[in-house]
């Protein structure tokens, strides 16, 4: 299992889940990825990164898990995989609290800051990176499980409203 962080987050954010993990069954690895980045180079190295990981370690399944921004990354993750036929079986994803429909504060800082965060450009509602992920549809062969989570008083988490959480595809 790969688990992916959200922006401004690290892989100690699964801690807790990986000491957890039943390890006859699972071996877990990390993606730390700089967040700022663009998400389509991300997940190109996403994909780069795992044919290496398969020349030295022949595993024949993954699944991934990953919590806000890294939900993106994984879905343009999925959408590489499933065009360039990789040579393992992806067992299922799961995506917690992602702005699957992208998010109003990033457009906002697209075109009110001074100084833009490159993800932001992808991460900001109706970005051409979503649109994009939205045009293409999930494979029934890959099962998916989206959480999501919302605070008393709130339209969701505190960051992600959940209905930027819901995808339609």
């Amino acid at each position: 299992i790969i688990f992916l962080h959200g922006i401004s987050g690290t892989p100690l954010e699964f801690k807790e889940v990986i000491d957890r993990l039943d390890r006859d069954k699972y071996q877990p690895w990390v993606l730390y990825y700089p967040s700022g980045a663009r998400l389509e180079l991300v997940s190109d190295g996403m994909i780069k990164g795992l044919n290496t990981l398969r020349s030295d370690y022949p595993f024949t399944e993954l699944a991934i898990v990953a919590h806000s921004m890294g939900g993106l990354v994984t879905r343009s993750f999925v959408k590489k995989y499933t065009e360039s036929h990789q040579p393992y079986l992806l067992k299922f994803v799961a995506t917690i609290n992602s702005p699957l429909m992208g998010m109003d504060s990033a457009a906002s800082g697209v075109e009110h800051s001074p100084i833009i965060i490159p993800a932001w450009r992808d991460v900001a509602t109706n970005s051409p990176f979503i649109q994009d992920l939205h045009a293409w549809t999930w494979p029934e062969s890959i099962p998916y499980y989206l959480a999501f989570s919302y605070l008393d008083g709130e339209e969701g988490d505190g960051v992600v409203l959940v209905r930027q959480a819901l995808s339609l595809k």
